[in-house]
């Protein structure tokens, strides 16, 4: 790939940007670029390290290349909210940079002018510049998680729904309940019967039964790749029996 950069101040990056669908790139402050202008950015991850700035997508092996470049290229909602989220947390974007330092060599300048003409060694306070206001993103719960719950903003359906969903919690909370205590009667009788003196043996007899009868049955599955399956036993009608 020839190498075509011409400027050093952001301004080439920032044309080339406006020119492509998606971003791929090492991590740097191209990545961040690229997010702040909306692309769906993918960052190299050959080092296999821990990142400062998380992209909306990762290639860290060859076989991530086609999937991430699809998922770029069909602008995936989910991963640029992610991103977007990320970015907020990473950069502060309500003011310039650039402003910010000068503002913040102008202020190291006249305090370290005022402390030099009283005599005084230089000492900067600990903030020189305003805490910006920071301002979030309102998370997209309904992108996010693609749920027609999320989706409903309205306060007053949101407190109906709630309420009547706590009255369904509480309908199945008894419904468990009554079942609990309609299992634990069943074992109650079942033990009862198990320890009675003619009733517990028949049922321990009839169980083994069915069990012995359900091993049969198991190894007489007709298998296909044997051969044909086995006829069953018919009980002989009254003319073969005179025969």
């Amino acid at each position: 790939v020839e190498n075509c950069l011409n400027d050093f101040q952001g301004a080439d990056l920032h044309q080339i940007l406006k020119n492509v669908d998606a971003v791929i790139t090492t991590p740097s402050t191209a990545a961040l670029e690229a997010m702040r202008m909306g692309l769906p950015v993918a960052q190299l991850d050959y080092h296999n390290c821990p990142h400062y700035v998380q992209t909306g997508w990762d290639i860290a092996a060859a076989e991530h290349i086609g999937p991430a470049v699809r998922s770029m290229a069909s602008n995936d909602p989910v991963r640029l909210q992610f991103q977007s989220e990320q970015l907020s947390d990473s950069l502060l974007g309500e003011s310039v940079a650039t402003e910010r330092m000068k503002t913040l060599i102008q202020r190291m300048s006249e305090i370290a002018g005022q402390q030099v003409q009283a005599g005084q060694p230089v000492e900067f306070p600990p903030n020189l510049l305003m805490v910006p206001t920071i301002r979030l993103n309102n998370f997209d719960h309904a992108t996010i998680f693609d749920r027609e719950a999320f989706k409903q903003s309205d306060k007053t359906i949101l407190q109906a729904q709630l309420a009547h969903s706590r009255r369904e919690v509480t309908h199945l909370q008894r419904q468990v309940e009554q079942l609990q205590n309609e299992l634990n009667q069943a074992h109650q009788i079942f033990e009862t019967i198990n320890a009675h003196p003619i009733a517990g043996p028949v049922i321990r007899i009839r169980q083994k039964m069915l069990d012995l009868m359900a091993r049969i049955r198991s190894h007489k599955q007709p298998n296909s790749a044997s051969g044909p399956a086995p006829i069953p036993f018919q009980t002989p009608t009254e003319n073969q029996s005179e025969k």
